[in-house]
């Protein structure tokens, strides 16, 4: 048999080399089957090791066994074990592209083609071992094992290979005859980062946590250096050309090979066998607006690509679209049905809630959803859904608290349904009206007139919610304490199909997770209920705890909760919470999304013309003064020292205390006029 020369076709993740390849499978060009992936890279690794470790340090003590034990070592990293299986099953899987495989008859004997290439190896003295004998040796065994192809006269091998794996110019001086075609795609990142999101895996840390990554964008880098240094041995093509114009693209590389131009190289094959799958050639199918990645997500993936890598390559393309506010329309409370849920453990509390909503929301509907065999004598409802109480979950050691998420879900969703008003006011049964403050943000130009993103929304509306215990999920890798999709669920006031499309979920049966040893909380009750919705919503969420957080994760959750949401500061909700909820640790409140933080996050990302109103402008004194910059300095000057700082620099603490002092006064004094915004 003689040398078969090789033909290598690489290029990023989703570049279409498995399409290239079955185009390319023909009598005159044998394809490697599903293990392409690394064949020649995999005896030129061998090579390496021969000439700096088998030769110069002494592992040829082990002689000629200690060739074939690395060699197999090799082999075993790719999917070349799974010949074997292949073998047995007389069937063998072929990627027909990133996301399409399809099943093909293979007659092949593993165990003689084992031991002819090996003992062949064995043969070999070491002057004769190279990459271009490895190959002949491994093929030669191969065709002759396969069943009908034995009689064929390839000229040709293709296989395949992940750029970074090999030095391309190496190959090329150690195998002269070899054509490597480069498939060069603009937007291969997005429809790897794709691929991933369809197979349930966050795309973030999934490409950049991978070594090899960065292999593949070095290469990208030097693929036209290589094409004009070696035109004879090197070229590329554009993806785009190859599914869109493959006639034309077909000609040309089989022009670059030097095979005699065939209609055969315009049918995609397999082992000569026809592939079944359609669409494969003629049709981009993962175009960015086809992707299953949110804009965000997409966005937040292209910066971390432009901030590691440098390239300048944007997408121009609009990536969404808006929808814009609708006329104004006021809401009564003779459209509002307020359903209280919850377990009534102080009904003397429940009486004082329904007094209220009756003298704030005169007209309301009430709907009174509890469990059942509950004492509700005496309780001014319209309506009583009694349900069948789930129980709770003993969430300890992960957490002290007990999860409800069920009991929640289930008086919340039977009382909306029973409900006969348009908009719903979701209240706990612990829960107090002060006034209805709410609903006059609700019904101010302030909510109304904030335009959404189509393809984050997920409401017709949006839904007010509470900014205690709303998390601002903005992504710091220092605190690491911004929970992702946690909007706050003590109440709820928008629309009752909006508020039934988030509550109607299947009722969550998994707590914990265990990772690495350690158990931690699979998702808190906001998380799970606002997840759910998104899924059902055909939303890729990627969290494996409560805590999970990452710069892709984070921007998703914002998006979803400025796009579905209006969230309302606790002292001006006028809706007061239970005397419990002061028990949580401080940072709990700490790390709250305000309305000040919510109307600059929509203005990032949504309107960089949106004006943010006074009122929620300046919501603390020290927005008021422009302190917080100042405060902050003082702070850390006013940090323990160690008694080395206290020797080395006494001076400047004493100096820059007053100074920064002066500075809070100054501003105080600038900024007075301010104060009657907050006042209000």
């Amino acid at each position: 048999m003689n040398n078969i020369k090789p033909i290598m076709v690489t290029g990023p993740y989703t570049c279409g080399k498995g399409t290239l390849i079955s185009l390319l499978d023909s009598p005159s060009v044998f394809t490697i089957p599903q293990w392409h992936d690394m064949l020649i890279d995999i005896f030129y690794k061998f090579q390496v090791w021969f000439n700096t470790e088998y030769k110069t340090k002494k592992s040829w003590r082990g002689g000629k066994d200690e060739r074939i034990i690395q060699l197999r070592k090799l082999l075993s990293e790719q999917d070349y074990p799974m010949l074997e299986q292949y073998s047995m099953q007389k069937q063998i899987v072929f990627p027909i592209s990133s996301e399409k495989f399809e099943t093909f008859e293979f007659n092949f004997d593993y165990y003689n083609h084992e031991k002819e290439f090996f003992e062949s190896i064995n043969e070999l003295d070491n002057e004769s071992i190279n990459v271009q004998t490895l190959l002949n040796l491994f093929l030669k065994s191969f065709i002759k094992n396969l069943k009908n192809t034995s009689q064929q006269n390839y000229k040709y091998f293709v296989s395949a290979a992940e750029p970074g794996f090999c030095n391309f110019e190496n190959l090329i001086n150690l195998i002269p005859e070899i054509k490597i075609i480069y498939i060069d795609r603009k937007d291969w990142f997005l429809s790897y980062a794709n691929r991933l999101a369809n197979e349930n895996l966050d795309p973030f840390n999934s490409i950049f946590k991978d070594k090899r990554f960065t292999g593949i964008i070095n290469a990208e880098k030097l693929c036209n250096v290589l094409e004009n240094k070696y035109p004879d041995n090197f070229k590329v093509i554009r993806f785009e050309d190859l599914i869109t114009n493959s006639e034309v693209i077909m000609d040309y590389i089989v022009d670059f090979i030097g095979l005699e131009k065939n209609d055969i190289y315009k049918i995609p094959t397999f082992l000569t066998q026809k592939i079944q799958t359609k669409d494969i050639i003629g049709k981009v199918q993962d175009k960015i607006e086809n992707l299953k990645l949110l804009p965000s997500q997409i966005l937040t993936l292209q910066r971390e690509y432009y901030k590691r890598y440098g390239t300048t390559q944007l997408i121009k393309k609009d990536l969404v679209t808006y929808i814009e506010p609708e006329p104004l329309k006021l809401v009564d409370s003779k459209d509002i049905s307020v359903v209280i849920q919850g377990e009534i453990s102080d009904k003397k509390q429940v009486q004082s809630c329904i007094h209220n909503i009756r003298r704030y929301l005169p007209s309301a509907e009430i709907v009174l959803s509890t469990w059942e065999n509950t004492n509700v004598d005496k309780l001014d409802y319209d309506i009583l859904v009694s349900s069948r109480d789930p129980g709770g979950f003993d969430m300890q050691p992960v957490t002290w608290k007990k999860n409800n998420v069920n009991r929640q879900i289930i008086s919340t969703i039977n009382g909306i349904k029973k409900a006969n008003r348009k908009y719903v006011l979701k209240l706990r049964t612990d829960c107090l009206i002060k006034n209805s403050n709410f609903l006059k943000y609700f019904n101010s130009r302030l909510m109304q007139n904030l335009k959404r993103v189509k393809e984050y929304s997920v409401f017709k509306n949006r839904i007010l919610i509470d900014s205690l215990f709303t998390r601002n999920s903005e992504y710091n890798s220092c605190t690491q304490v911004g929970l992702c999709f946690h909007p706050s669920d003590i109440w709820m006031f928008g629309l009752k199909e909006d508020l039934e499309m988030l509550f109607d979920i299947p009722l969550q049966n998994q707590y914990i997770v265990n990772i690495n040893g350690k158990n931690y909380q699979y998702r808190t009750p906001e998380q799970y209920l606002w997840t759910n919705c998104l899924e059902k919503n055909n939303w890729s969420i990627f969290m494996d705890t409560c805590l999970y957080n990452t710069p892709y994760t984070s921007e998703c959750s914002l998006n979803s909760i400025i796009n579905n949401f209006f969230v309302l500061n606790h002292k001006k909700s006028g809706i007061k919470f239970p005397k419990k909820f002061k028990k949580h640790p401080k940072f709990t409140f700490k790390y709250v999304l305000t309305t000040k933080r919510y109307l600059e996050l929509y203005k990032e990302y949504i309107s960089s013309s949106y004006k943010i109103p006074k009122e929620f402008k300046y919501e603390t004194l020290n927005d008021v003064f422009g302190l917080n910059k100042y405060i902050t300095e003082l702070k850390d000057l006013l940090k323990p020292f160690n008694f080395i700082a206290k020797i080395l620099k006494p001076f400047s603490f004493i100096i820059k205390i007053p100074l920064c002092l002066i500075k809070i006064l100054l501003k105080v004094i600038t900024n007075s006029y301010k104060l009657i915004w907050w006042l209000q």
